[in-house]
Formats: structure tokens, C-alpha cells, sequence
């Protein structure tokens, strides 16, 4: 009886651990805090293309990544006006991107099949 009960304390133990590992940085499940998970403002870039793209970051910190398909990243970003470039996989097209952040805000930039 006792290992019984050891055995699903374990189990329940273990389950609980699994679903809190599960919870994403800002409370977002499916995004990934890359930098400054403090911010103290937020970028977050959803790639909806069929490549990779290049978030380039270095204007503002020194970071640039590689965004696969079908991912969102979360940066953390200082508060005002940034400039960004975003690349296509193969650095053919390229755009940038104008926004302004206000403490604890976060600019959503979706990047689709018409993006470039």
C-alpha cells in the first residue's frame, strides 16, 4: 500500500512538473523569449512564410536572428522609436521595419507570403 501510494504521489508529481515546463515566456504558449525577457518593452516577430528569415536587431541591440518557419520569438527591447530589417532566407529581399515602444508594450510584426 505504501509503494501504491508513493507511486502515484511520484506520478502526480512528475505530471505536474510537465505541464508547467510547458508555459511560455509573457504568458504566451507559443512564443519564445529570445533576449531581455524583462524588456522593458517587447518585439515579437511571428514567421509565416514557407523559409527562414533574418531578424537584424543590431540597430538598436547586438542581435540578429534566424527565424525558421512557423515560429514566434519574443525581444526584449529598449522603450522608443527602432528601426529593423527583416531578410528573406536566401538575403535576396529585404524590408525595414519602423515602430515605437512604450513601457511594457509589445509591437506584433507578422511576416507573410506578401511580407517583401
Amino acid at each position: 500500500m505504501k509503494f501504491l501510494l508513493s507511486f502515484i504521489l511520484y506520478c502526480s508529481l512528475c505530471c505536474a512538473l510537465t505541464l508547467s515546463s510547458c508555459d511560455k515566456d509573457n504568458g504566451d504558449k507559443s512564443c519564445e523569449t529570445v533576449v531581455n525577457p524583462n524588456g522593458p518593452a517587447y518585439l515579437k516577430v511571428i514567421n509565416d512564410r514557407n523559409e527562414e528569415i533574418f531578424v537584424d536587431l543590431t540597430s538598436i541591440i547586438p542581435l540578429g536572428a534566424q527565424t525558421r518557419s512557423g515560429a514566434c520569438e519574443i525581444f526584449g527591447l529598449p522603450t522608443g522609436a527602432h528601426t529593423i530589417t527583416i531578410e528573406n532566407e536566401s538575403g535576396t529581399a529585404s524590408k525595414d521595419v519602423d515602430f515605437s515602444l512604450s513601457d511594457g508594450e509589445t509591437y506584433t510584426l507578422t511576416v507573410g507570403a506578401g511580407f517583401f
